[in-house]
């Protein structure tokens, strides 16, 4: 079943049966999904708007987004541990709440992707800008830019590229330290640097290259 809101507000749909969910021009509204279906998969297609998913039922397993034009997205849904982006539009995902191993895969994306991961889950950029801000622990799955050519990866806390973390750092061109976030960039061994983004006082060694 496909289901079509145009320039909706908060909106809940329940059922067994629901498979598409198609927003355009949507302003900030809660789009609540109801689904008793065990680990369903729901497709997202998003043209110009700024919504807030809810996984009411917390049974969706994969969700499938497209964007189209400029689009803000809100997650909470602790349920889902693929989250697989496409499209030419642009994206930011302001909030995600997704399982903590959530494998995030936007390699066919053509439009830029803005969001957060978490340490145990895996990311995957497509040929357009990607922003990828990282938490506060460890990073222990791969983080990877993709195609584009300035891709850029937050780092709010040292500890996400300590030890290991920096190598799993791969594709990007573009490094942005919060306040007082030292770092060495030698460490980003599969990634090629060419901007470094102080945000405050660091400790920025390693540019070697």
């Amino acid at each position: 079943t496909t289901v079509t809101l145009n320039n909706a507000g908060d909106t809940t749909i329940t059922g067994k049966a629901i498979a598409t969910i198609n927003v355009t021009d949507a302003d900030g509204a809660d789009v609540a999904v109801v689904n008793a279906t065990v680990d369903n998969t729901l497709a997202l297609n998003l043209n110009n708007s700024d919504i807030n998913f809810v996984n009411a039922a917390g049974t969706t397993k994969t969700l499938n987004v497209v964007a189209t034009g400029e689009n803000t997205l809100d997650i909470s849904a602790a349920s889902v541990s693929a989250l697989n982006i496409s499209g030419a539009g642009d994206i930011t995902v302001v909030s995600t709440s997704l399982a903590a191993a959530a494998v995030v895969n936007a390699s066919t994306a053509t439009g830029d992707v803005t969001m957060s991961v978490a340490a145990g889950q895996t990311y995957t950029g497509g040929s357009g800008v990607d922003a990828i801000a990282l938490g506060a622990a460890l990073q222990t799955k791969a983080v990877d830019g993709g195609a584009g050519s300035s891709d850029k990866v937050v780092i709010t806390n040292a500890t996400a590229v300590g030890t290991t973390g920096a190598a799993l750092v791969k594709n990007f061109e573009v490094v942005e330290l919060s306040d007082l976030v030292d770092v060495d960039l030698s460490k980003f061994t599969n990634s090629t640097i060419t901007s470094v983004i102080a945000n405050g006082s660091s400790v920025i060694t390693g540019m070697n290259a």
